[in-house]
This record gives C-alpha cells, sequence and structure tokens, in this order.
C-alpha cells in the first residue's frame, strides 16, 4: 500500500512539474495526446472495421516518409486479408490495365522489371511524373504480390483523368480544349472512375473494402466554392454516407501572403507552414511520440479552425473536414525525393522533349530546353521550403 501511494504521489509531482514547465497554449494538447496510445498504422487499419473506404490526406506529393507508413499499412496482415484494394489520384485511368498488369506480374529478372518499371512511370501521367515515392510504392507492391496467394494480392487503381486522346494532341487549340475541359471537372472524373471499379469490387469480391489516397483537398469531406466540382472526398461521402471515414496525415498548411510581382501588382500566393502556426507540431514534440492516431471529434484539436485552405473565408473545424488524425514522424524527419534514375535515358528524351515542348507552348508554360531534362528529371532529395523558418515556428512554442 505504502509503494502504490509512493507511485501515485510521484506521478502527480512529475504531472504538476510538466504542466508548469508547458506553454498554456499547448496544454489542452498536451494533455489530450498523453491519453493516446494508437499507432498511426493501428488507427488506420482500425477504421476498416467500422467503414469501407478509409480516404488517406497525404502530404506533398514529393514526401517520402508517407510512403514507408501506407506500406506498413496494406503490407499488413489486416490489409491483405480484409482490404486488398488501393485507390490513388497519381496515374491516369488510361493506364490501369499496365499498372495492375506490373504489379501482378512475377518477375525472375531483376533488370527486365526495372525497365518495365520505368516504362510504366513515364507513362503514367501523360505529361511526367517524377515523385519517387509513387515509383518505388509500385515496385514494393510487386515485389509484395510474388509473395502471396491469388486471394491476397494488392490491387493498386490509378483514378486520375484519362490521357489526351491523338485527336486531343492534334493541335494546339485542341489540346487547351481538352485540358480546360477535363481539369475543370477533374474531381468529378476522379470520383466516378473510382466508384465505377469500387461498385464492381463490391459486388464481385470477397474483399470489399479500400484504401483511397488522395491530396490536399482532392481529400476533404466539404467543397469550399459555390458551384464548384465536388472534392472527391466529398463526393465519395456522399455516395457512400457513413461507410466513408477521411484522415488527415500530419504536414503543413498553405498560408497566405502578398507579394509583388514584376509589374508592381499585389497578388495571393501562400508559403508553407506548420498547422495552426506550430502548436500542434511543438505539442507532439514534447510528448515525444512519433506515430499517433485518433478521432478528431472529441479532442481538442478536432475543434480548431481548419487552416488547410485560407482561400476563401469559412468557419469550419478540423473534426467538420476530417473524421480523423494521424501523425507519423515530426516535420523534421520529412524529406522530398523527385526524379527517376534514368527516367530521361538517350533513348527517351526526343520523344519526352517533344511532348513536354508541345505542353508548355500550348498552355504558355515558358520554353523547354532539351539539354537540362536529364538533369530536371534526376533523382533528388531536398527538405521542404523554408525548412529552418519552419522549424523555428514549431520551436516558439517551446522557449520558456
Amino acid at each position: 500500500m505504502k509503494k502504490q501511494l509512493l507511485i501515485f504521489v510521484l506521478v502527480l509531482t512529475n504531472a504538476f512539474a510538466f504542466c508548469q514547465d508547458t506553454n498554456p497554449e499547448l496544454a489542452k494538447y498536451v494533455s489530450f495526446l498523453e491519453t493516446q496510445n494508437t499507432s498511426a498504422k493501428d488507427y488506420i487499419i482500425n477504421l476498416w472495421k467500422k467503414h469501407d473506404i478509409v480516404i488517406l490526406c497525404e502530404r506533398n506529393h514529393g514526401e517520402m516518409t508517407q510512403y514507408k507508413l501506407i506500406y506498413d499499412i496494406v503490407s499488413s496482415d489486416y490489409f491483405k486479408k480484409n482490404v486488398g484494394n488501393i485507390f490513388t489520384e497519381i496515374g491516369s485511368i488510361s493506364n490501369q490495365k499496365a499498372v495492375l498488369d506490373f504489379t501482378k506480374t512475377d518477375f525472375t529478372d531483376s533488370k527486365e522489371k526495372e525497365k518495365q518499371l520505368l516504362n510504366l512511370y513515364r507513362k503514367i501521367q501523360w505529361n511526367g511524373w517524377s515523385a519517387a515515392n509513387f515509383y518505388y510504392f509500385i515496385d514494393k507492391i510487386n515485389t509484395l504480390n510474388f509473395s502471396l496467394p491469388a486471394d491476397q494480392k494488392i490491387n493498386l487503381f490509378v483514378s486520375d483523368v484519362k490521357d489526351p486522346s491523338k485527336e486531343n494532341l492534334s493541335s494546339k487549340e485542341n489540346f487547351l480544349t481538352y485540358f480546360n475541359g477535363i481539369y475543370k471537372h477533374r474531381d468529378s472524373a476522379m470520383a466516378e472512375n473510382i466508384i465505377h471499379v469500387y461498385d464492381s469490387i463490391k459486388l464481385n469480391s470477397s474483399r470489399k473494402k479500400s484504401l483511397v489516397i488522395m491530396n490536399s483537398r482532392h481529400a476533404f469531406s466539404k467543397t469550399f466554392f459555390e458551384n464548384d466540382d465536388k472534392n472527391v472526398g466529398h463526393k465519395l461521402i456522399e455516395t457512400y454516407k457513413n461507410d466513408v471515414s477521411n484522415v488527415y496525415l500530419n504536414g503543413l498548411a498553405p498560408t497566405l501572403k502578398v507579394v509583388e510581382s514584376d509589374k508592381n501588382e499585389t497578388y495571393k500566393d501562400y508559403v508553407q507552414r506548420p498547422i495552426q502556426n506550430g502548436k500542434w507540431d511543438a505539442s507532439f514534440k514534447i510528448i515525444n511520440k512519433e506515430s499517433l492516431g485518433f478521432d478528431f471529434k472529441n479532442s481538442p484539436f478536432g475543434n480548431e479552425l481548419f487552416d488547410l485552405f485560407p482561400f476563401i473565408k469559412h468557419n469550419y473545424k478540423y473534426k467538420d473536414i476530417f473524421t480523423g488524425f494521424v501523425f507519423y514522424l515530426p516535420l523534421k524527419r520529412h524529406y522530398e525525393a523527385w526524379g527517376i534514375p534514368n527516367y530521361v535515358d538517350d533513348d527517351f528524351i526526343d520523344e519526352f522533349y517533344k511532348q513536354q515542348k508541345f505542353f508548355s507552348e500550348a498552355i504558355g508554360n515558358g520554353e523547354v530546353l532539351k539539354e537540362n531534362l536529364k538533369e530536371d528529371y534526376d533523382y533528388n532529395e531536398s527538405k521542404y521550403d523554408d525548412y529552418i523558418i519552419i522549424i523555428e515556428e514549431i520551436n516558439k512554442w517551446l522557449e520558456k
């Protein structure tokens, strides 16, 4: 009894000292986080026990560590046996069969596999896509599938808009008609691509659950502009109701600024900064936990003003836009990687240059230099832009 009393006193003493040292503006977050013990991976997996579709709002397209978490989830026993289906924003629906074929092929020659993967990735989006994370993710899905029985292989469905047709590419005018038309309704097209395949899964597959990976606003449960194309998340939730949950993965928020153009006219631009001015990230730093997941509802995080979309005035809170939040690794451990080894080689450079030149001239996007293409698409890793400023904004909440 004395031993138990001593432990209780020590806990109270430590908690009191902790509260004294914590910035008062962080106290509600820290107190809540200390009660949470579900890892990011387990939180997302547990959502499938209540919902059929989980939408994950990814970070910047090129951020690498998020795909470590995603792969840990999709390679889990639960996912293989009960979910099995992934839908991604990246990858044109025109290349769906090619993606499925690659991920289900048993390669015995590693060089042949690398060659086919590179050829696939050059076509994954019509105008090129150089984020390295998805390239390596496709590779790992293929390797994983090689080790699985037929009824547990992972289905990777790409969902972006159709590639331009030969007629669309016959002139710059035709291409602009295609480009402006299809991207005006891009979210609706992606949502319909997902719905079409998912409805078939529900009818014909023993695994009737799915992971949907969308970037930024595409994962939101609401659409902010009147008469705007509904976000993919909004459309899926509208279609499947309570069968859908969506999750925000910790990253950065766009923060509006006013800058001057060359013509001395002001316009709105944005820089990326920590969400809630760094308070959330500072709170996770205090508790020293690098992987957590929880519902926004009934949490102090969920009651905060939603600051991931500052381009229009609104009163939404995080709990209005997302089901839950997963924190996986602090910002200091995030990094981006763009470019693929040998993406632009001697055999591909002429074709790629012609494509890039046509696209750039059609939309008025500046000159493309053939001699720079190999270097521009070579593999390169970096921290977030303004990394030092981002870290300083977090650390200011930890100063005594």
